[in-house]
């Protein structure tokens, strides 16, 4: 979750002030909200540092991983913006958009904290939004493979994203093998260590959707094998009675044991209870763009070098641009926003210098706070 954090007590350079706000960390990587003055830019930025120099190869190769999806979905509405990724000694740096919400696992926790069931209209809204995201992923033949709350980012007050693509893949045939993921959002066929293809996100997001009703997940147990035997059987409990017969009939489409009877992302949002809830909650149209093919474009396999001081040149191009709003026609406070729509830039050497500038700053400013610890 997203905290405050007061601003440093010690000056800063002209050439490289920022503001800087915690934005999360986990055991190989931290966040840090980001607004470089340097590049003009009145929007915030999510900066995630990746200590690669402890990493096992198979770890080094996912981190570029999410680096390559990432930048494909560059233009996608519905999936956590790309701007970079560069180098500073052995830490992969990697700048994206910054979802002031937090994720939807926190916002979970304060409604049970509460004992606050979340509304029917916000839970059609953040679905429908989540199934856009994933139908321009399956679109350009990529695999999620790690659809959870933690990994649905609030960037609005009614709009969401898809982020974290660290084991999301890139599959010619559309279809994967390797067991991975978080066991309570596992597919029946990933459990039993069978091929799985995009249904298996399917399956995931139905998990989801049932969490974001109850609060809780659908298949719960004290141990993986008793949680696989009952994710097999497929049996769970009903939703509270406070949510629409609607809601149940999507989740039990979507957590169906056989892959073959769950439906595509696409399809998804076809049937006419879908389709209603999409006219009755304009905020989830209008949060995502329409569907173009060529808005996933898929980068190229970004090989690991055997030096990571050679890895800079093999990173994709930095690509940065204001950002909008999650509505395009109003912003938080609701009113028109009157600023015209901006055209991505490559960055200029000037603009590496400034950045490069920043990041020193940046890494001594998080270390100091890791410090006070």
């Amino acid at each position: 979750m997203l905290s405050k954090c007061p601003r440093p007590c010690y000056p800063l350079t002209l050439s490289s002030r920022l503001l800087l706000e915690p934005a999360g960390s986990n055991l190989r990587s931290h966040m840090l909200g980001v607004r470089p003055h340097v590049l003009m830019m009145p929007c915030r930025y999510a900066l995630k540092e990746l200590d690669m120099k402890p990493m096992q190869r198979k770890e080094r190769e996912d981190c570029l991983n999410e680096v390559r999806i990432l930048a494909s979905s560059i233009d996608s509405s519905c999936i956590v913006r790309y701007f970079d990724a560069f180098m500073e000694g052995d830490s992969l740096w990697i700048v994206t958009e910054l979802a002031r919400g937090g994720d939807v696992q926190a916002k979970l926790k304060r409604h049970l904290k509460r004992e606050e069931l979340m509304s029917e209209g916000l839970i059609w809204t953040f679905f429908i939004q989540i199934c856009q995201g994933l139908k321009e992923l399956h679109a350009a033949k990529i695999l999620h493979r790690d659809i959870k709350a933690p990994n649905i980012f609030i960037t609005g007050p009614r709009s969401v994203k898809i982020g974290d693509l660290g084991v999301a893949k890139c599959t010619k045939n559309g279809m994967a093998q390797t067991q991975i993921g978080t066991p309570y959002y596992m597919s029946p066929e990933v459990w039993r260590n069978q091929k799985y293809d995009r249904r298996s996100d399917i399956w995931s997001l139905g998990v989801l959707l049932y969490e974001l009703a109850a609060l809780k997940h659908p298949f719960q147990a004290h141990n993986e094998k008793a949680l696989c035997d009952k994710v097999l059987r497929g049996q769970y409990p009903p939703l509270p009675k406070n949510f629409s017969s609607d809601l149940s009939t999507v989740i039990k489409m979507l957590l169906q044991l056989d892959p073959n009877k769950r439906p595509s992302a696409t399809e998804i949002l076809d049937p006419p209870i879908v389709r209603a809830r999409m006219q009755a909650n304009p905020d989830a149209i209008q949060a995502t763009a329409p569907f173009e093919r060529d808005a996933l474009v898929p980068v190229g396999t970004i090989q690991l070098p055997r030096s990571l001081v050679d890895l800079h040149r093999r990173l994709p191009g930095a690509k940065y641009s204001i950002v909008k709003p999650s509505d395009p026609k109003k912003n938080e406070s609701g009113k028109p926003d009157p600023t015209p729509e901006p055209k991505t830039r490559r960055s200029s050497h000037s603009d590496l210098s400034c950045r490069a500038a920043t990041l020193r700053v940046t890494r001594s400013m998080s270390l100091a706070w890791k410090a006070r610890r």
